[in-house]
């Protein structure tokens, strides 16, 4: 694949909203992919930044979705940060040359997440109460996603600042799942809950306890029996000879 990369003039110029400063530092193509660094100064508070990464493929249009790295919402001031673009799986076969163009802006976030903390663990099929500090009294989605796939989600929720959550019964057990809450009318505006693990209500070796038992017993049932009608075959010992 050949792909010679352009820099607009406003990727190296500083992004200054509401007294945030964000300046693009670089930009490189590494293998099948596009790397973005910037340093981003301290925000106002309560504000927090999100980011998203476009492309000249379609003129700038929608944000691009293949990406990681520091990029979204719930962004935190800081130097030597970085997005990673991965155009190769956005755009397989894609030829020629490619514009990148970073935007960002400042907002007071729709909900700021109280009790779901990295590393937790939840079972599927269970109802969890989840906690947060609303940022505006709109209705919200509450979405949940493991990486960038949504599994299962509920619109026009009141934004009250707790919701009772039902995980589904049929959940991949693993890892990577967040909670996502958006605004029902923005959906631009979100944040995602730190990451957790969903496991199985019943752990498989649980399940397969009675079978095994089972089985064994089976098989004890079948020696015994077998045990049974090979004594039972065995001939007696010859009687003794009568007295005359």
């Amino acid at each position: 694949m050949k792909l010679l990369l352009t820099f607009p003039l406003c990727c190296f110029l500083s992004i200054c909203t509401f007294g945030q400063k964000l300046t693009v530092t670089d930009i490189q193509v590494k293998e099948q992919v596009i790397i973005v660094s910037y340093n981003l100064e301290e925000l106002p508070p309560g504000n927090e930044l999100q980011l998203q990464l476009f492309s000249s493929i379609d003129n700038f249009i929608a944000p691009l979705k293949k990406v990681s790295g520091n990029i979204g919402s719930m962004l935190e001031a800081g130097y030597n940060k970085s997005i990673t673009w991965n155009y190769a799986e956005e755009y397989p076969g894609y030829s020629g040359k490619i514009s990148v163009e970073v935007r960002g802006k400042a907002f007071i976030p729709v909900a700021r997440f109280r009790n779901v903390t990295s590393g937790m663990i939840y079972k599927r099929g269970n109802n969890y109460g989840i906690d947060w500090k609303p940022g505006n009294n709109k209705v919200v989605d509450i979405e949940v996603y493991q990486g960038s796939n949504r599994v299962q989600g509920e619109s026009n929720i009141n934004n009250s600042g707790n919701y009772n959550l039902q995980l589904m019964p049929n959940l991949k057990p693993g890892k990577n799942y967040r909670i996502k809450i958006s605004d029902s009318r923005h959906p631009e505006e979100y944040v995602y809950s730190e990451s957790f693990t969903v496991k199985r209500k019943i752990p498989l070796l649980v399940k397969a306890v009675p079978i095994s038992i089972i089985g064994v017993l089976g098989i004890y049932a079948i020696l015994n029996t077998s045990s049974s009608e090979k004594s039972s075959e065995i001939p007696g010992v010859p009687g003794l000879p009568s007295g005359n």
